[in-house]
């Protein structure tokens, strides 16, 4: 006989004996109502083990990161079943809303546990996750139509905009909030001062392909701006960065490149302009922006590298955040002299030479300290620039003198160009 036999023939002794004991305390009067809840919960509890035993292991388990027990996931009716139990070896889900909205139930108060249960059901059939939201989503506590909403309308889902339309027009104020946040990356519309608009809006896009919904939202998004007044236009980048980021971060995992869209409407005529002829308030606005979009890197050598001779701080500052990227080799030197000269852009422009990840840029570092030996140089430079190149953590205690003996130690595992470059000390 299996181990796995005797534990479900023993499991299910037990199961009979507790329930003889609730027998027999009720037949005595030995128990009161809650200890009588207690030993039924017993019972329900030992008879799903059971169950669950008997039937195996289900082959799909969330991870512990979800913030759930992983008991709460070993449910049948709720995970897919293994291919191979399946007709032609594809997973079922269990197709009653009641199941669902009983997984749900578990834990109303909890928002992982929604978001988690919104995660199994993202990966059903769109049409078959809809069918069942729909049915079950006016018995949902609050915290769960916020969160398990949250899987079904990232990573380019179908019925995103059907999913987003019960939170839209749900009764419940903070519920709508979530679903008018997540459309502005989508209609770059902000809905929540408008609620008749979403109405319309939803109307004339009802049954439209995602993809065709966002690449329209964006050419008018990006319009908006095209119409805006060069002294008026480091305005309109602060009020509208936040939408773009919600667009961006909606569009990854999905087929939609919305930073590829925005330039193509036409936000990259818009930001050369701001670049080349705004002013510094402007320009800043404008880096914002570079920095999310990311464009190419010959469109920066062109467009800020100017701007790394800026006399205003502020969008000196800006610029070398924007070209802390590997794939601007051309901006190393100049950085590196804005790293050793300007003490207001030095943790920004160490910084910059650290997400390049260029270890030429480590003895030039290490020479800053050693000629400035501030607090405010060693935080500066070891922080933000030798800390990413390193992996040195940063100490108040590491020096001009540390970093000279940390130089000799590790300069043979350097690249061949700079192994031998010899770092002086201060007189």
């Amino acid at each position: 006989m299996s181990a796995k036999a005797v534990y479900v023939g023993l499991s299910l002794l037990l199961v009979a004996l507790v329930g003889l004991d609730i027998c027999l305390t009720v037949e005595l009067g030995r128990t009161t109502e809650e200890e009588l809840e207690s030993l039924r919960a017993s019972v329900e509890r030992l008879e799903r083990r059971v169950a669950i035993e008997r039937k195996g292991t289900p082959t799909r388990r969330p991870a512990r990161g979800d913030g759930i027990p992983t008991d709460r996931f070993q449910s049948p009716r709720v995970e897919a079943t293994s291919a191979g139990d399946a007709p032609g070896g594809q997973p079922q889900f269990d197709r009653d809303p009641a199941a669902w909205l009983a997984r749900f139930h578990e834990d109303s108060g909890d928002w992982r546990h929604g978001l988690a249960i919104g995660k199994l059901l993202a990966a059903l059939p769109p049409e078959e996750a809809l069918r069942i939201l729909t049915e079950i989503w006016g018995d949902l506590s609050v915290t769960h139509r916020q969160q398990g909403l949250k899987p079904l309308v990232f990573g380019g889902n179908p019925k995103t905009l059907d999913f987003l339309d019960l939170a839209a027009t749900d009764s419940d104020l903070s519920v709508r909030q979530r679903a008018y946040s997540y459309l502005q990356g989508i209609a770059f519309v902000d809905f929540a001062e408008d609620h008749e608009a979403y109405l319309q809006w939803a109307a004339a896009n009802k049954g439209r392909p995602l993809a065709d919904v966002v690449e329209e939202g964006t050419r008018g998004f990006v319009a908006k701006l095209r119409d805006v007044p060069l002294d008026e236009l480091d305005a309109a980048l602060e009020d509208h960065r936040g939408m773009l980021q919600v667009a961006i971060n909606r569009g990854r995992g999905t087929e939609t490149d919305v930073k590829d869209l925005v330039m193509k409407a036409g936000a990259g005529a818009i930001l050369e302009k701001a670049l080349s002829m705004g002013d510094a308030s402007t320009q800043k606005a404008a880096l914002d922006w570079v920095s999310r979009m990311t464009p190419d890197s010959s469109w920066l050598q062109t467009h800020v590298a100017p701007l790394l001779t800026s006399s205003d701080t502020g969008t000196l500052t800006a610029a070398c955040y924007t070209l802390g990227r590997e794939d601007v080799p051309w901006a190393r030197d100049r950085l590196t002299e804005l790293m050793k000269t300007n003490s207001i852009v030095r943790s920004s422009a160490a910084s910059a030479l650290g997400m390049m990840g260029d270890a030429r840029a480590i003895p030039e570092m290490i020479s800053a300290i050693v000629s400035d030996p501030s607090s405010k140089t060693i935080y500066d430079v070891g922080y933000f620039g030798l800390g990413k190149l390193t992996g040195v953590s940063y100490s108040e205690k590491h020096d001009g003198e540390w970093w000279l003996q940390w130089w000799e130690s590790n300069r043979a595992h350097m690249p061949e160009e700079i192994r031998h470059v010899t770092i002086g000390r201060m007189p």
